[in-house]
């Protein structure tokens, strides 16, 4: 679908994440919002266009293919009511905009959204598809989900992190994680944490993994690591590397391209909305 128009709802310091996203993704804004009056406004200056700080005002009034969260906010149910009436594909880049107390008893009210830019679903990843079955079962793997403040919160980059490993891994038996730097408060809403975490994973049949993520570096990079007796697959949003550990050198391949966070959400929704 060429030109989609979509909603979105971001904050100040996301004006290039989205503006990454419409441009590989040919996607146009038919509306902008913001949790926050200040950020509205300069939201709507920046792309000119109206601006509210009202998801239900907005949600009402505009029309669009696509809605895509992507500030790292809370939305309560009446939010979420709107949202779900409008009936198009909602997209976010936190994986619940629910409250943590929400999200352990499950008191929410049911919209049905899609996490972008998911790396199980980047082109880079998809096409290593038949590389990684070839591969065989690894019994150690290390995943890298790394963005900036602007790509979302950590929870975002733990999200991904966690979705690929869990989808090679299968059950958790055993997990440990820990925040970098200087220990402060846990935050009551998930989409406030911030910083850089490592997280370690023990797979039921004896597998682990490692996650090492962060919110603040300085540009975006994702990476999967499968080691094993077949070698070390190597795989990034660009395709991959496989070391058979033989002197003819790795063998690469698969598709994708390197990008930021905006770059492959923009595709991932475009695709979606393409059908």
């Amino acid at each position: 679908m060429a030109n989609a128009r979509i909603i979105v709802w971001a904050r100040r310091g996301q004006e290039s994440l989205v503006d990454d996203a419409l441009r590989a993704g040919n996607l146009a804004i038919a509306g902008v919002g913001a949790p926050t009056v200040a950020d509205a406004t300069a939201l709507g200056s920046h792309w000119d266009r109206p601006a509210t700080s009202d998801i239900r005002q907005t949600a009402r009034e505009t029309d669009a293919a696509a809605w895509w969260i992507a500030a790292p906010c809370v939305l309560g149910g009446d939010e979420r009511g709107a949202l779900a009436e409008r009936g198009c594909p909602v997209f976010t880049s936190e994986p619940r905009p629910i409250a943590f107390d929400e999200l352990l008893t499950g008191d929410a009210s049911s919209l049905d959204t899609a996490f972008v830019p998911l790396f199980r679903r980047s082109a880079g990843y998809r096409g290593t598809l038949d590389a990684v079955e070839a591969f065989g079962p690894a019994p150690s793997m290390s995943v890298v989900v790394a963005g900036g403040p602007g790509d979302g919160s950590l929870f975002a980059r733990l999200y991904d992190a966690m979705d690929t490993l869990v989808t090679l891994g299968g059950t958790v038996e055993r997990l440990d994680a820990a925040l970098g730097g200087e220990t402060t408060a846990t935050p009551d809403r998930l989409v406030d944490l911030t910083g850089s975490m490592t997280v370690s994973l023990r797979f039921t049949g004896g597998r682990s993994g490692t996650a090492h993520v962060s919110n603040q570096t300085g540009g975006w990079f994702r990476r999967l690591t499968l080691a094993g007796e077949a070698g070390i697959l190597s795989i990034g949003d660009n395709g991959y590397a496989w070391h058979r550990g033989d002197a003819g050198g790795p063998e690469t391949g698969g598709e994708g391209a390197p990008g930021s966070a905006g770059t492959h959400a923009g595709v991932q929704i475009a695709r979606r909305l393409a059908g």
